[in-house]
């Protein structure tokens, strides 16, 4: 019996013996392409990268790696042809173009492909030349709930800040833009946008071209700087989104159920004609991407806010009757004919112009009546409009649909 138990323990012994051996030769065999790291994971794309920068516009440089669990995730950015852009590296990946023109980035990343190789991608960016437009530093805040609102000068439903009832409202800090949307600028992104060589990225405007002011001819060359007129609340809203990608910012406004802002394709790049259904219209139900640093337009809180100087501490400035004064005349264009350039009148406190007048502003909040989602708040005055529909507090609900001589728009961005 003795015999016959070691005849059987000997082959197991031996396997064994191989196994341990035979694994020690198996991590000398399987080196590979990961330098014998068998958890490497290599890199096989990267994402996201901007395709679009404006003249003038510094242009953060952002990619996401795929796969996301990748082994090297850090992308080092470098400039392989400025073209005719005369751009260059203010920072790391932060880069300025002064002419229109395409350039090309190369993303880098070392041992991305395996250890000892790295992983390089390079990408074409068009620079387009846009008007200058001026983002303004609005610093957050708290607003007390009983804020003392001008004594008599209450507007229309008061705002945002009135309707808080005894809740303090925490404002985070945001950029506004310095004046209403100019119609030089609009029509430079427009075109831009609606181009047929964009191919499934072209924005559709299926109406408003715009004017230059409220007296303008719609689609015209632009000649001065006064706002852009005769547009929708959906138009501004895809204009928006045409603007962030035309200075390689993320969209902020995606198609309705959109659950991976990462999918391009769920930009909201189309304002629909005006027989749209409202229940499904994409601009009205446009969801906002969280993560995305493009413009969109100022909630209403935001708005008031910046109106009146971003700093509630300041009684002088917070509690003038109009943005930056009790003197109508001396900060609004109203009571007149017509629109006037932009920064005609002096500004508030934190250099924003035409808060009290020359057009009513769009804001992204809906009325909260309105069960379609069509029907959003304006604030501030107009070039034709009285001193009662000037004051801060003052405010109104539009149709996103109906365009105006007296309506336009300023933009926000985190």
């Amino acid at each position: 019996m003795k015999k016959t138990s070691k005849l059987i323990f000997l082959p197991a012994v031996l396997a064994l013996l191989a196994l341990v051996f035979g694994g020690c030769d198996s991590g000398s065999d399987d080196s590979g392409d990961d330098g014998g790291n068998s958890d490497f994971i290599a890199v096989s794309a990267i994402a996201g990268v901007p395709v679009s920068a404006a003249t003038g516009i510094p242009l953060t440089l952002t990619g996401t790696v795929q796969p996301a669990n990748a082994t090297n995730t850090s992308i080092e950015w470098s400039l392989q042809s400025a073209g005719t852009t005369s751009a260059s590296f203010d920072t790391d990946n932060v880069l300025d173009a002064t002419a229109a023109g395409t350039m090309v980035v190369r993303a880098r990343i070392a041992d991305g492909t395996a250890e000892g190789t790295d992983y390089t991608q390079d990408f074409p960016i068009d620079v387009i030349d846009l008007p200058a437009y001026v983002m303004i530093s609005v610093p957050g805040g708290t607003v007390s709930a009983d804020i003392d609102y001008n004594g008599g000068t209450e507007g229309t439903g008061e705002g945002p800040f009135a309707n808080a009832g005894t809740q303090n409202m925490s404002i985070a800090a945001f950029t506004i833009g310095e004046t209403e949307i100019t119609y030089e600028l609009w029509k430079a992104v427009y075109d831009w946008a609606s181009d047929n060589e964009r191919g499934a990225r072209k924005y559709t405007f299926a109406l408003a071209v715009g004017k230059e002011g409220d007296d303008g001819t719609l689609d015209a060359a632009p000649t001065n700087q006064e706002p852009v007129t005769y547009i929708r609340g959906r138009d501004m809203i895809v204009w928006c989104n045409a603007y962030s990608e035309a200075t390689g910012k993320t969209p902020v406004y995606y198609l309705a159920g959109t659950g991976d802002f990462s999918d391009d394709t769920r930009v909201v790049r189309e304002s629909e004609a005006g027989n749209v259904n409202f229940t499904s219209a994409k601009a009205e139900n446009a969801v906002i991407n969280p993560h995305a640093n493009g413009f969109r337009l100022p909630t209403e809180a935001q708005w008031e806010y910046a109106a009146r100087g971003g700093n509630p501490s300041d009684s002088t400035n917070w509690n003038y009757a109009y943005a930056g004064s009790d003197t109508l005349n001396n900060v609004a264009v109203n009571s007149d004919s017509h629109t006037a350039a932009v920064k005609t009148k002096n500004p508030n406190s934190l250099g924003l112009y035409d808060m009290s007048g020359n057009l009513n502003e769009f804001c992204w909040d809906i009325d909260s009546e309105d069960n379609y989602n069509q029907y959003r708040q304006r604030r501030g005055g107009h070039y034709a409009t009285g001193e009662g529909n000037c004051v801060l507090t003052w405010r109104d609900t539009y149709n996103t649909n109906n365009p105006s001589p007296a309506l336009g728009f300023r933009v926000a961005a985190p």
